[in-house]
């Protein structure tokens, strides 16, 4: 059997079911160019999953995808609204700036996710000819930091597209990774939620290669053909590509695929809880771990099983799950890790951000200094929402509902991260994460560490505010 590790979900085998429909496949001669019998059906069951009004396009890979998707609805002088940690603007070396003209805006996202509060500053470019004007917003379904976005937020950035003609589109990498995650069908996360461009990911979940645009606005699809051409993504024996989508999406194996791989996920956050030394610094909603370690441990782990590192001067790494992890392949990566923060000294194992010293609203106020209105009514917000949060924690913890103490947790977490509070987000994440686990006691510890952080924050929106009213 070769050898399994955790560096990414692309480094995984071929899903054998993919493999057996490509070789079913590979039977004589068919049209080129996907004027064959297996695209046609690969298309009709896309449109299927996403309703008979999409236009599904066949590329090679996850980068074409997603500049091309969003190339039908770019022109040079036009920008793309994202994340600091998003695919297209760390990990595509400038495709979309170099293939589009367009200019990417990275927006800072601690959990991964774009904040929709963060928008609004970007969008005064509109009709501004010294800038460049937002055209795409661009999100990442699951994130890169292995969260996920709840319905109800997709759908607000969809209205604030919609509010301003903007078009939205999701990179789908894991999409199917966040839909067994919320329960819900493919199209239920994406078209359903006003997404109008969709890169729809297969080898992250058992493809041998090949990724999809699919396009829910006529308009874009209107030219997506050249498109596609001009920027050499048109494969000429597509009946590859198809079938293995066909055999992906034609029943449940995407769902069984990555149900598998979140589960492997979770089974492996909760081995290295129990481990010192360590600490799980994101919520694992998806398939991805990252996790905190000391820095010298990092090199003798990976030298035993290859991993990436995601932060080198914070000590964070990211541990990926495939559909073909194993609870055997768990265990062996806890063993790695402990091995190597044993041989670590304890005064590199990291903590939490220090706390206890008035917390400093300036970054906040100053994000708003053009809009005090904007940031007395956030502030006012806060105020009665973050007692009601944490109230909802407790009473969670007590009624034993860990859905219930993870949605306060992940709320506070959003909340406490538009104030500029790391240190009451950290708190919030860990909560988070613990409250997924089978451990009350573990859920309490961390949520009493919560609580102080945000009297802290608390405290400093009272002031402020009676500042100003005074």
């Amino acid at each position: 059997m070769g050898r399994r590790f955790f560096a990414s979900d692309n480094n995984a085998s071929v899903h054998p079911e993919v493999l057996a429909a490509m070789a079913a496949a590979n039977e004589g001669h068919a049209v080129a160019y996907g004027a064959d019998p297996w695209t046609v059906a690969a298309t009709a069951r896309l449109r299927e999953l996403f309703g008979e009004a999409s236009e599904v396009y066949f590329v090679y890979n996850g980068t074409g995808a997603n500049v091309l998707g969003m190339q039908s609805a770019l022109a040079s002088y036009h920008a793309v609204i994202c994340t600091d940690c998003s695919h297209i603007n760390v990990d595509e070396c400038g495709a979309v700036e170099n293939h589009t003209g367009a200019k990417l805006l990275p927006v800072p996202a601690p959990d991964g996710r774009l904040d929709p509060a963060k928008i609004a500053p970007l969008l005064a470019a509109l009709g501004v000819e010294h800038h460049s004007q937002p055209r795409v917003i661009s999100i990442t379904q699951s994130t890169e930091l292995g969260t996920v976005y709840q319905p109800e937020q997709i759908r607000e950035i969809a209205r604030i597209c919609r509010d301003h003609e903007l078009y939205l589109h999701m990179d789908g990498a894991r999409l199917a990774n966040a839909a067994v995650a919320l329960g819900v069908g493919l199209a239920e996360t994406s078209a359903a939620l006003g997404v109008d461009i969709l890169s729809l990911g297969g080898t992250k979940n058992g493809l041998m290669a090949g990724e999809a645009v699919v396009l829910f606005r006529p308009e874009l699809a209107r030219s997506f053909a050249f498109i596609r051409k001009q920027g050499m993504q048109l494969a000429s024996k597509m009946r590859y590509i198809a079938a293995g989508f066909s055999a992906l999406y034609g029943g449940d194996l995407w769902a069984r695929s990555a149900a598998h791989a979140n589960r492997m996920a979770g089974l492996l956050a909760a081995a290295l809880r129990e481990l010192d030394g360590v600490r799980i610094v994101a919520p694992v909603e998806a398939n991805a771990v990252f996790l905190a370690v000391p820095k010298s441990a990092i090199a003798p782990a990976r030298a035993e099983s290859f991993f990436y590192v995601w932060d080198e001067p914070a000590g964070v790494v990211r541990l990926m799950c495939s559909h073909d992890t194993t609870e055997e392949d768990v265990q062996s990566i806890v063993d790695v890790i402990r091995r190597a923060v044993a041989g670590a000294p304890a005064d590199e194992w990291p903590t939490a951000p220090a706390s206890g010293s008035p917390f400093d609203l300036g970054p906040f106020l100053a994000g708003h200094a053009e809009t005090p209105e904007v940031a007395s009514e956030i502030l006012r917000i806060y105020l009665d929402e973050a007692p009601l949060r944490l109230r909802a924690a407790r009473d969670g913890l007590a009624a034993g509902n860990g859905a219930a103490v993870r949605a306060a947790a992940h709320s506070l977490a959003n909340t406490c991260g538009t104030l500029h509070a790391p240190a009451a987000v950290a708190r919030a994440r860990e909560l988070e994460v613990d409250a997924r686990g089978d451990d009350p006691a573990a859920t309490a510890r961390a949520l009493a560490r919560l609580a102080p952080e945000v009297s802290r924050v608390l405290a400093a929106v009272e002031a402020h505010l009676t500042a100003g009213r005074g």
